[in-house]
């Protein structure tokens, strides 16, 4: 996809579920955030994004959601236990984020963190950055051909579109086309 005219970004992404500190699960986003910084901003309810995503890019951060920050009472600063295929992964906590999934909890890690400690360079969901001008509708067809299954239609606009349904876990690999 880097190399389709129009296309300025690629973003893989994966989305999964951890084992953290309690023994519970919790949901897992994984981001390269020095790409995520480009086009979008985590909104957060304590710490600042420009401050989080630099410590992030850095690894060996989170950002959690408040169900994981009471469940493990922690805050800025903190750190924290997440189960790895490495064993233990110690964060520090750099922010504390809106949380919108139903999953008891989110923590948020950086790729780098993920290739690291569980050998993993799959993703769930990719975003697309498309140059100023150019059509999402016109990249589009230019998706990798594995699992990614667009299922929306996009048009021009200033706004990020989606143009796949995110898979969730296990589910194969979305393309979302940002604008």
């Amino acid at each position: 996809m880097e190399k389709v005219e129009g296309v300025s970004l690629v973003s893989p992404q994966k989305m999964t579920s951890v084992i953290i500190g309690d023994g519970e699960q919790a949901f897992l986003q994984v981001f390269d955030h020095k790409l995520l910084q480009q086009y979008s901003e985590t909104m957060l309810e304590e710490g600042t994004w420009e401050s989080a995503a630099d410590q992030m890019e850095q690894g060996g951060h989170t950002i959690v959601s408040p169900a994981i920050a009471a469940r493990l009472q922690v805050g800025l600063g903190d750190r924290l236990t997440v189960s790895s295929p490495d064993g233990p992964v110690e964060l520090t906590v750099v922010g504390i984020m809106t949380d919108i999934t139903p999953y008891g909890g989110t923590i948020n890690i950086d790729r780098q963190d993920c290739l690291k400690h569980w050998h993993d360079q799959t993703s769930t969901n990719v975003a697309v950055l498309v140059e100023p001008g150019a059509s999402p509708a016109a990249v589009k067809p230019h998706r990798d051909g594995d699992r990614r299954r667009p299922t929306a239609g996009a048009d021009s606009g200033p706004r990020a579109r989606p143009v796949g349904v995110p898979a969730g876990c296990g589910g194969g690999t979305s393309l979302r086309v940002v604008a």
